[in-house]
Order: structure tokens, then C-alpha cells, then sequence
């Protein structure tokens, strides 16, 4: 077994070496991963993410850790960090002409870099850290190695994350580099395109609805939708699609798209350069809240209110399309990824008449109402022959008789401008609707609301659009637990916002009671600042938080301990993990930690010498609670 391992070195070494003593010969940029060879990515710079643009692509690494990783030009290593969380082991290199790159989810750092970091941590008594460097301090050559690939941070399997930055630290695309060790044939594929009415006026197929229609292939990069679609008024066009490389089933994104309105150029994007500052832009530029409800991500074709991105070009009214009654018009939309592959999706939008009787309304079995944009839409089932058809809506003690605004044999639907007043309940068909509306508030300056049971402080450009404030507040006695509630998770913040809860239960006011956000069945911690009998904390999430006390330790589970070394399982049921130390007679030991497999495992600094003595492992949770493990290694 040991004369295994000494081949599998030699030949990782030899490996290594001759990535650096046979490079290219031009000054062209290296690939990371096995340069010379066919490379596989899993994700390009560009694509959406859930909160942001991915920043680089990401290259596979065979399923596996420990691929040396290479720099990719000349340079000096700026900057490395150690992390449980985000990029996880991060190499920076800066180059001579500005850029500089990145390298992301490594497992271990090589040669002098790896010793410096690891005298560093035990310097500090910390597996977490940040380190900056001289010029001089770390010099690299191009190919040489740098580091093995890994899993760590926030990675979701193995993979070397890779970005380059200009001299203004905007992110650029690798693909655009020329590396031949990617191979791209395949154009992107359009999957769906969704209509949504921008305004109470509009329409799709006769309802104030955002609706999806599936896309017909008819060959690789040609798609239609064969028969016209129905709008009227101003529309918003969506695009669901992605792009996949050749050999490889992994979606990744689409950087350039465009669309053409009876074949002039309405709108077009181009995602070539991302700068950080601008990157939770991406909440607008795709359908947040269908990101929520359905995990699809659809590209807006046009420039939606709070959207700051300079991605765009279009040639009218931030592409935001007008239809009238019987007019026809041709879209064809055009995607085309870093490589010059191109699709085109063709279908034809028909203006159709604002009508009050609307065919295949489908059937409506209770009373209910949404919030869209400045829009109240209420959905009736139809009160029947011995009730009165009808709704009113009450605002400040007042009731107001709304008339439906469309209906068919599934129902009736009602439309109501907020921007008139906020209703504080419907009643409809002998059934009362609370709406919990509080307070219209402004994206463009600073606002804040005061309520029974919650305060709120909103800065300006918190909110990428106005918001209509709904608060809630809701006790479940069996459990003595309350919950409070505000604006809608399906919307996204921009900025973080201040809140203050004002509970009604008795706490005990330290450090163990805190706030946590529900998510089903499930907490998530966030934290809070007690004051006299109020607690306070900032969020970019809406949606419901309550009170939770952590009185229960985290649980340390042995896998391996003796003298070549440590390995436990660490975890913690409600608040989650804030730190852990482990000491040898009283010496620090440095403790590595993966929280997604809740795995900690020990690293010497002189691996000459053994572990013996008295081994001490201390785990803290974030309220406090800590556990201890205690064993001598002889």
C-alpha cells in the first residue's frame, strides 16, 4: 500500500512539473486544470444565481479532490483566505497587465505559500483567515503550482471556481481568454417565454395573468410557438433558457440575448463584464418571485422599475411592449453564448379586445387575492343565486362596492388600483378577506413604520420598487409561540432593512433567546439585540420570524483519535456552530471544519511529531452553549 502511494506522488509531482517546464509557447493564459487537455464546466460567468451573477466558471475535477491547480500567467499571489463558508481556500494572483485571478474551493495551498498560511493560523489560533501579500512575497510563474482543487466553502461538490478581474476588480469573462481546453458546439435552448401585463389595462389571452408557453424545437438553435398569442396593452416578454457546452449535461447560462419587435431591435443584453457592486441587481433583472414559487430562472427582455444594470440597450420605454386591439406583431428572440453558437425563438403576439366575459377562466373554489406590482387582483368563486354578487372593500371603517372587472364560468376577477388606497379587508361573496396592508412605502427615500407589534426602518433604495406593507402577527397558544410577519418573501429586498419586534410573551433576555426565521417545518438563526423589552436585527428577507430559546449544547461525535491525528463530528440543532478549540497540553491545535458534512479534523504543525497527552476539544454554539470533549492519547 505504502509503495502505492509513493508511484501516485511521483506521478502527481511529475505531473506538476511538467505543466511548468512545457508551457505554451506564447504568453497566452494557462487553463488551471490539466492545461493542455479537454476541460469540462459545470457553470459559467454570467449565469443566474439565486442573490448574484456567477463571478467565473466552474471546471470539473473528475468528482474528485486534489487536481493541482496552476497559475494562470505571471504574477504574485496578493491575497489567500481560509473559510468554512463562501469561496471556502482562495487563491488571488496579481498579474503584470492588472488582472488579477482567482481560485476558488481549494483543498490545500502548495509549497511556501501552504507553510506561511499554516505558521500564520497557528500564530493566530484561527483555521479562519485572511492574508494579504507583498509583491515580492510570493512570486509565481505561469503554470507553476499553486494549489490542489477541493471542496470547501459553500461548494456543492468538487470544483476549482476560477474568475479574472480587471484592475478595477470587474469581474471578466474566462471564456473570452481563448482556451482551447473547452469545447463549445452546442447552441443555447430556449425552454419557455412568459407574458406578464404590466399595468390593470393589460392583458394575456384575455386575463390579467403572467402566463407560460412551452417552445416547439424544430432543429438545433430554431424554436417557435406556432400559434399567435393574445395580449393587450403593455406587456413585459420573459425567457426561460440555457446554454450547455459540448459534452457535458450541465445547464449553464446565456450572456448575450436579443430581441427583435417586426425586425427592429427592442432589447439585447450583454453579460461580458459584472461588477460587484451591482451584482443583487439580479433579483431584478429575472422574475424574483417565480424564482421563489418555482425555481425557474427567467431573464426579463425589458427593464424593470429598480433594475440599475448597464447590460442594456433598447430602443424605447425600457422594452416594455405596447399592443393595441388587432394589431399584430412578429418577435424574434436571439441568444447566442461565449462562443458564437445562436438560437432563435420566433412566435407572434395578437391584439386582442379588453373584455368583461372571458372564456376558460378556470374555476375559482374559494375566495382569495394577490398583490401584483400596484395591482389587487381578487379572485371570486361567484356568490351564488342566494347571495348578492358583489364586493366591497373597506379602507378606515368605510366600504367601497368594487364591480368585477372580467368573468367567466370559473369565476369572477377583480381589479383595484393601490395606489387609491390600501384596503385593510374584502368582503366578498359573505367572506371577509384581511389584507394586513399598513403603509404604501417609497424605494427612493427613507421611510419608516411603527406598529403594534413590529417597527420597521427602510433606507433609501432598500427596495428596488414600492412596496405595499403588509405586517401579521400570530400567536399559536398550544405552543406559546409567537410570530410576526412582514411584506411578502417572494419579493426581494435590495438593502438590508431594520426591524423591531415588540413581543408579548415573557423571555428571558440574554443571549440564548433570539430571532430566528421560519422556513416550514425548519429555523434559520439570525441573531437580535435585546432592549428593555424589545428586540432588534437587520434582514434583506421578508417573510416570518419568531422567538426561539437555545438551551441545548452542540454534540461532538469521535470518528478517529491517536497520535497521527483528530476527526470529529460537531453539531448543533437550532443556533449552529460559533466556534470550537482544540488543545494538546494545553496547546493550541489547529482544527480544519466543514460544516456541510459537520466534519472537523486536525492538522500539526510539525507533522513529525505525535500527538500524546492530554487532548481537550471545546465546541460553542452561537447562544452560548458549549460542550467538552476530554481524552489522553497515550
Amino acid at each position: 500500500m505504502r509503495f502505492f502511494h509513493l508511484i501516485a506522488a511521483a506521478c502527481f509531482v511529475l505531473h506538476a512539473v511538467q505543466a511548468q517546464e512545457n508551457p505554451a509557447a506564447n504568453n497566452k493564459y494557462v487553463f488551471p486544470i490539466k492545461p493542455g487537455q479537454q476541460n469540462f464546466l459545470t457553470g459559467t460567468m454570467g449565469e443566474l444565481r439565486t442573490t448574484h451573477f456567477h463571478a467565473g466558471i466552474d471546471i470539473r475535477t473528475e468528482g474528485r479532490i486534489g487536481l493541482p491547480v496552476f497559475a494562470t500567467q505571471d504574477g504574485y499571489i496578493s491575497r489567500a483566505t481560509m473559510s468554512t463558508a463562501g469561496y471556502g481556500n482562495t487563491i488571488y494572483i496579481q498579474h503584470p497587465d492588472g488582472n488579477t485571478s482567482v481560485y476558488a474551493h481549494l483543498d490545500k495551498f502548495h509549497g511556501e505559500l501552504a507553510k506561511y498560511v499554516l505558521q500564520e493560523q497557528y500564530r493566530r489560533k484561527s483555521f479562519e483567515i485572511n492574508l494579504y501579500f507583498r509583491p515580492g512575497q510570493f512570486v509565481v510563474k505561469r503554470a507553476d503550482t499553486i494549489a490542489f482543487s477541493g471542496n470547501s466553502g459553500s461548494s456543492g461538490g468538487p470544483h476549482l471556481h476560477f474568475d479574472i478581474r480587471d484592475s478595477r476588480n470587474d469581474l471578466l469573462n474566462p471564456l473570452s481568454f481563448g482556451f482551447a481546453e473547452i469545447e463549445d458546439r452546442v447552441a443555447p435552448i430556449a425552454e419557455k417565454i412568459a407574458l406578464r401585463p404590466l399595468d390593470a389595462y393589460s392583458r394575456v389571452n384575455d386575463k390579467f395573468s403572467r402566463q407560460e408557453f412551452y417552445v416547439q424545437r424544430l432543429s438545433e438553435g430554431n424554436y417557435i410557438i406556432q400559434n399567435p398569442i393574445l395580449a393587450q396593452g403593455n406587456i413585459g416578454i420573459e425567457l426561460l433558457a440555457h446554454d450547455k457546452l459540448s459534452y457535458s449535461h450541465y445547464r449553464c447560462g446565456i450572456n448575450y440575448i436579443e430581441m427583435h419587435i417586426d425586425d427592429e431591435l427592442y432589447f439585447a443584453q450583454a453579460i461580458d463584464k459584472i461588477s460587484f457592486t451591482e451584482q443583487r441587481y439580479v433579483l431584478a433583472h429575472m422574475n424574483y418571485p417565480v424564482l421563489k414559487s418555482q425555481g425557474n430562472r427567467f431573464h426579463k427582455l425589458y427593464i424593470d422599475d429598480g433594475n440599475a444594470l448597464r447590460y442594456y440597450k433598447t430602443n424605447t420605454s425600457k422594452a416594455k411592449l405596447k399592443i393595441n386591439e388587432d394589431e399584430e406583431k412578429k418577435v424574434e428572440i436571439l441568444m447566442r453564448d461565449a462562443y458564437g453558437n445562436k438560437s432563435i425563438l420566433k412566435f407572434k403576439l395578437k391584439g386582442s379586445k379588453l373584455s368583461d366575459e372571458v372564456i376558460g377562466i378556470s374555476n375559482i373554489t374559494e375566495a382569495s387575492y394577490k398583490i401584483t406590482d400596484n395591482t389587487l387582483t381578487v379572485f371570486s368563486p361567484g356568490c351564488g343565486e342566494e347571495q348578492e354578487a358583489g364586493l366591497l372593500l373597506y379602507h378606515k371603517g368605510k366600504s367601497y362596492p368594487l364591480d368585477y372587472t372580467y368573468q367567466g364560468k370559473g369565476g369572477q376577477v377583480y381589479l383595484f388600483d393601490l395606489r387609491n388606497y390600501l384596503p385593510d379587508s374584502i368582503q366578498v361573496c359573505g367572506k371577509t378577506l384581511v389584507t394586513n396592508l399598513k403603509a404604501l412605502v417609497p424605494s427612493t427615500s427613507d421611510y419608516k413604520y411603527f406598529g403594534d407589534f413590529i417597527d420597521l426602518h427602510f433606507t433609501r433604495n432598500a427596495l428596488f420598487d414600492t412596496l405595499y406593507l403588509s405586517t401579521q402577527y400570530m400567536l399559536d397558544e398550544d405552543k406559546q409561540q409567537e410570530f410576526f410577519g412582514f411584506g411578502d418573501q417572494n419579493h426581494a429586498l435590495f438593502k438590508t432593512i431594520h426591524i423591531v419586534l415588540k413581543p408579548q410573551l415573557a423571555y428571558s433576555k440574554d443571549k440564548k433567546t433570539a430571532v430566528y426565521k421560519s422556513e416550514g417545518k425548519w429555523f434559520s438563526y439570525v441573531g437580535g439585540d435585546w432592549q428593555n423589552d424589545r428586540i432588534s436585527f437587520n434582514t434583506r428577507d421578508f417573510g416570518t420570524y419568531t422567538l426561539l430559546r437555545d438551551e441545548k449544547p452542540p454534540t461532538i461525535e469521535r470518528i478517529s483519535l491517536n497520535s497521527a491525528g483528530a476527526r470529529f463530528k460537531i453539531r448543533d440543532d437550532l443556533s449552529g456552530i460559533a466556534k470550537f478549540e482544540a488543545t494538546i497540553n494545553g496547546q493550541w491545535l489547529l482544527m480544519h471544519y466543514d460544516n456541510k458534512i459537520s466534519t472537523i479534523w486536525s492538522e500539526k504543525l510539525d507533522k513529525s511529531v505525535p500527538l500524546k497527552g492530554e487532548f481537550l476539544l471545546r465546541v460553542t454554539d452561537v447562544a452560548g452553549n458549549s460542550t467538552e470533549f476530554k481524552q489522553t492519547i497515550n
